[in-house]
């Protein structure tokens, strides 16, 4: 469903030349299968193109959505430099339809001038965004979510997600009664007093090869809601933290029989070797995670027992 990753951005540094279009776009279409392409820039961008080549882009998100097939297998390519500042949630309501940012890490942002509203609202199953970096206002007043998923199969692969100064801002949230949902290789930066960055209720939830920045003060990289499922699968992970105490991890219900977390590490949180917070039953089997310490040594990890 996705291009490998130097592909994308070998692929993503000849957009850059406008003689590569044709050729780069004969790739995609080889490359992701039968779905329709199209292509979004918010610097040469129209609302009445048809989005179909990198010559003649859709302006946004939401006119390339409405554009797209259930079940077909459509690509959004957002180039390199496009930014988007919503007012109102990018709606994924289409199923199967792949969000793909282009270029380096950091050349396609989505945020927002307008307090209290989430970015993208993913509400169908076996959608995919990738690439993307997602920041905030600072005057949110109410909850919001950069990324809320109430769908199944859903990935968020290599996006980055900067919070602003808010305690009220979460990153990735995954509804409960849902299944299979992924977070891939993501790098989170939240500042002081800031909120979770992955919150879920979804069975066999996995959380892989993801970075959170917790130096800037007190938060909480990753909280389990109530009612969640089981088989959750949290590895390979690192975790950096200011100097306090902060947990990296909350289970506001059992973790999940058959739930895994193993091979993760923690760096610089006040040397504490409890900081996967409570599991009241230990059914969930933690296994291989360690805490760094300043002289290079590593001590295990263990969650506290309640």
């Amino acid at each position: 469903m996705g291009l490998q990753r130097q592909t994308l951005q070998a692929l993503s540094a000849a957009m850059a030349n406008p003689g590569a279009y044709k050729q780069v776009r004969d790739i995609l279409e080889f490359a992701d299968g039968p779905g329709e392409k199209f292509y979004v820039s918010s610097v040469s961008g129209v609302a009445t193109n048809d989005g179909k080549s990198p010559e003649r882009p859709l302006n946004n998100i939401t006119n390339a959505l409405a554009k797209c097939t259930a079940l077909q297998g459509d690509t959004i390519y957002l180039l390199p430099g496009h930014t988007e500042t919503v007012t109102a949630a990018i709606a994924m309501s289409t199923a199967m339809v792949s969000l793909i940012g282009l270029g380096n890490p950091g050349d396609v942002v989505i945020t927002t001038a307008t307090a209290d509203i989430n970015l993208i609202a993913v509400t169908a199953d076996n959608c995919l965004i990738r690439n993307i970096k997602f920041t905030n206002t600072a005057t949110v007043t109410s909850q919001t979510e950069m990324v809320d998923v109430d769908a199944s199969y859903c990935v968020i692969e290599d996006c980055i997600f900067s919070f602003a100064a808010n305690d009220k801002v979460e990153g990735c949230n995954f509804a409960t009664g849902k299944t299979d949902n992924k977070v891939l290789g993501c790098t989170f930066i939240l500042p002081d007093d800031g909120e979770s960055c992955i919150l879920w209720a979804s069975t066999r939830m996995e959380v892989a090869y993801c970075h959170f920045d917790l130096s800037g003060g007190e938060g909480l990289a990753l909280e389990q809601l109530a009612s969640a499922g089981d088989g959750c699968r949290i590895h390979h992970n690192t975790f950096c933290a200011d100097g306090t105490v902060t947990p990296m991890m909350s289970w506001d219900a059992t973790p999940g029989a058959g739930g895994c977390v193993y091979h993760n590490l923690v760096f610089d949180c006040a040397g504490d070797t409890d900081v996967f917070g409570d599991d009241a039953n230990l059914d969930t089997w933690f296994i291989y995670n360690f805490h760094g310490a300043a002289d290079g040594t590593a001590t295990a990890i263990n969650p506290s027992v309640t």
